[in-house]
């Protein structure tokens, strides 16, 4: 399973975005919410040509549990896309962000070299 670094390198390196020049951070997320498609299209063009793809998008989102805690102690990260049209306006919202690991939420889980 990747560490948050790896996504972050994943999405620097292939998606050409770096999650630290979203508009919207704090302690706990690094979020945009206008490069979702172009990122993930960038990142499933490179898995399709070795046969493989990002999974599908369940309930508007598509949501990567990964290795990296958070200084709370029953918290860790995840990368997730998330598509939906919320107050009028279309989210494509790509972030890193904090969960809780005791959500029994059904999180996808990626080995890091399948990329």
């Amino acid at each position: 399973m990747p560490s948050i670094g790896q996504w972050f390198d994943l999405l620097i390196n292939i998606g050409g975005k770096s999650p630290r020049t979203f508009e919207r951070q704090s302690a706990y997320s690094l979020e945009t919410l206008i490069y979702g498609t172009e990122t993930r299209e960038k990142i499933s063009k490179q898995l399709a040509k070795a046969g493989s793809t990002l999974g599908e998008i369940v309930g508007n989102r598509n949501i990567f549990r990964c290795t990296t805690e958070s200084n709370v102690a029953t918290d860790a990260w995840i990368l997730i896309w998330h598509f939906e049209m919320l107050d009028g306006v279309f989210w494509e919202r790509v972030a890193v962000k904090t969960y809780s690991k005791l959500s029994d939420s059904g999180y996808n889980v990626r080995p890091f070299f399948a990329f």
